[in-house]
């Protein structure tokens, strides 16, 4: 018999039992509190050596002993099963594959970090990042394609379920000499005249979809450049200004080099979620990478 199995078995031996909440049995008579106690293991021996009894017959320990140990037992089994629950829950439950699909590029700069702290702390979940789903992530959630999907879109579809994750605020990157650097604020006429670099397509962007196209304005030119780092050399140096998440620019270590203006006098923002499909029941695993990722958006 191993160790685990000789403490398995001192447990399923021992006299106070938990029966429901809060209440232990007792094998011993009604009216006397007492402990019986069976030799059989290496840790009711330990237990027996302060008491005498018979090898024929199992021992009676009479109050208060018998007191002293049911105190102890009314602590300790209760964390025995709460480990049991655990123990149970990381090595059946907590298995799964997760596919994840980002509405855009830009997710990857705060998701990756969350999504490699989830992998160490559950390396029994496997993460697949799906990039064939990119452009229409919703969809694809629907189709089962993917299992989450990290969108910011408005979405009113009774099919899926959204998680809030975090709020983020899109403001102006200019270089320090630009005319638009010292304004509190941009309106959609500032852009008018504006060379513009853009991160994705220009028409389904946040900055045309909510304040240029509602005011008829679009920039003088626009360059649709999908990678960040030559976009903000170009804006460094003065060919033109940018539009992106102000913690994508202010996480930089020489953020001095560029200047961030609000877009109009509210400020334009957009609000990210974590898409599932609206089943009763999540896999545990599922809702549990919810719940980190929530907690990450939170910091």
């Amino acid at each position: 018999m191993t160790q685990h199995e000789t403490r398995a078995s001192a447990f399923e031996s021992c006299p106070y039992r938990r029966r429901g909440r809060g209440t232990y049995s007792r094998r011993s008579t009604p009216r006397a509190l007492a402990i019986r106690l069976e030799p059989s293991t290496p840790g009711h021996r330990r237990i027996a050596r302060g008491f005498t009894f018979s090898s024929s017959r199992p021992a009676t320990v009479s109050s208060p002993a018998g007191e002293r140990i049911l105190r102890t037992a009314r602590v300790v089994l209760p964390e025995i099963e709460r480990a049991e629950l655990d123990l149970n829950r990381d090595s059946k439950e907590m298995l799964g594959t997760i596919r994840i699909g980002v509405e855009c590029d830009s997710c990857y700069s705060w998701l990756a970090g969350s999504l490699r702290r989830f992998g160490r702390r559950y390396p029994n979940i496997v993460l697949q990042l799906s990039t064939t789903s990119a452009q229409r992530p919703i969809q694809a959630l629907l189709k089962n394609d993917i299992d989450l999907a990290v969108v910011a879109q408005p979405l009113r579809e009774l099919r899926i379920r959204l998680c809030e994750l975090f709020e983020e605020e899109f403001v102006a990157v200019v270089a320090p000499a630009h005319s638009l650097a010292e304004k509190e604020y941009l309106l959609p006429k500032d852009f008018a005249s504006e060379t513009l670099f853009c991160p994705g397509t220009f028409s389904e962007g946040l900055l045309y979809q909510k304040v240029l196209r509602p005011a008829g304005i679009r920039p003088k030119e626009v360059n649709e450049i999908t990678l960040m780092e030559p976009t903000l050399q170009l804006v460094k140096y003065g060919f033109g200004i940018t539009v992106l998440a102000r913690w994508a620019i202010h996480s930089r270590p020489a953020n001095d080099e560029f200047r961030t203006v609000p877009i109009t006098s509210r400020g334009l923002r957009r609000t990210w979620h974590a898409a599932t499909r609206s089943s009763r029941n999540l896999p545990e695993y599922l809702t549990t990478l919810l719940e980190a990722l929530q907690s990450e958006s939170g910091r």
